[in-house]
């Protein structure tokens, strides 16, 4: 989970911050609540603009939520649904100096990054950058190995991808990230032994 939010790293950005933040409370919320896809399509809302306060864009607008880490935070999420609402109606009581406000917003942002799966980080911060992280160890490859497809309309910069390989096969590949769909061949750290 994530840190509290700081005062020093939102400053003036914090009205951005929330705003970011409390959207995709909502929506993670509204998904939880959509059982049938056709609910599912009903709830979904126009994009969230990443702010300019955030350290890159984590990509939350595409991103699916994993659905057992929005049941298992369930409770939480409604809980701080309530706890901030006053902040959305109220917006003139976003004061950086509020600790409540910045902890409850610091849980906020770990419980979402946990059920996206993405970091989400504020210009200033010392963690990654947002989008999301994947890490593969890996002892043998007899084929190919894909760290992540990304459809070819979404930009690369958004993913971080390590992978350590103990043995591969002649003619193996070992591919970072691959751009996948209609004219998207391109890949990154794409590696062949």
């Amino acid at each position: 989970m994530s840190d509290p939010l700081t005062s020093a790293v939102v400053g003036a950005a914090l009205p951005a911050a929330f705003s970011f933040l409390f959207q995709h409370l909502h929506r993670v919320i509204d998904r939880r609540s959509a059982r049938s896809a056709e609910q599912q399509e009903a709830a979904q809302e126009p994009p969230v603009p990443a702010p300019a306060c955030l350290d890159g864009d984590p990509g939350l607008t595409e991103a699916e939520p994993d659905l057992g880490r929005l049941e298992l935070h369930a409770a939480e999420l409604e809980r701080l649904a309530g706890a901030l609402s006053v902040y959305q109606r109220h917006p003139d009581r976003l004061r950086p100096d509020d600790e409540r406000l910045l902890r409850e917003l610091g849980l906020l942002r770990g419980l979402l990054e946990d059920v996206y799966g993405r970091h989400i980080t504020f210009r200033g911060e010392q963690q990654p950058p947002s989008g999301a992280e994947i890490d593969q160890r890996l002892r043998a490859i007899r084929g190919r190995v894909v760290g992540a497809e990304v459809p070819g309309d979404r930009p690369l910069d958004r993913y971080v991808v390590r992978q350590e390989v103990e043995d591969t096969a002649p003619e193996s590949e070992v591919v970072g990230i691959r751009h996948t769909g209609e004219g998207s061949a391109r890949s990154a750290g794409e590696e062949r032994t």
